[in-house]
């Protein structure tokens, strides 16, 4: 995650969530109101033709412990519009559409709309633990000065049997 902006000095730390960083919202189970922290990051996600692995990656999104303030999906020349346009997040989708033009360029897209102090990139095939978004927020909140936070990550693979073997990352 990287921040939008370097800032030229230090925010104040504080333990709760500003007023712009929360969000009341229903929930799926009960159907009762919750309130919860949106952390101030713009979630992109460049993608091309991968409908369901985008789907299952966006399945791990809404089970942050931190919403995004808002997720882009760029299609960078796939040909299932229709079924980007029938994504749904807890947060706000915004889907871009554009010609085949590459992985950055879907980023400058998306980098462009984006209205989130931080920006989060995750590719379409990525599933994220669910306190990957908090973590890297907090991470930033806390050393401004840094500009960027990163984490771990595992790979994994589809086995012929439907399940998914995870081995360390190696080197690439």
């Amino acid at each position: 995650m990287i921040a939008k902006e370097s800032p030229l000095s230090p925010a104040p730390l504080s333990s709760a969530a500003s007023p712009e960083h929360i969000a009341l919202t229903r929930g799926r189970d009960d159907g009762h109101f919750h309130v919860e922290e949106v952390s101030p990051t713009t979630l992109i996600i460049p993608t091309f033709d991968r409908i369901e692995m985008l789907r299952e990656c966006l399945e791990t999104v809404a089970q942050q412990t931190q919403q995004p303030l808002e997720v882009i999906v760029v299609n960078d020349g796939g040909e299932r519009k229709d079924a980007l346009e029938q994504l749904s997040t807890r947060a706000p989708l915004t889907v871009l559409h554009q010609e085949n033009k590459g992985k950055s360029a879907a980023v400058n897209a998306a980098l462009e709309r984006a209205q989130g102090e931080f920006i989060w990139i995750v590719d379409d095939d990525d599933l994220v633990l669910p306190s990957a978004l908090e973590t890297l927020t907090r991470m930033l909140q806390h050393a401004p000065e840094v500009g960027f936070a990163v984490g771990r990550h595992n790979r994994f693979r589809e086995t012929s049997d439907g399940d998914r073997e995870v081995f360390d990352t190696g080197y690439w």
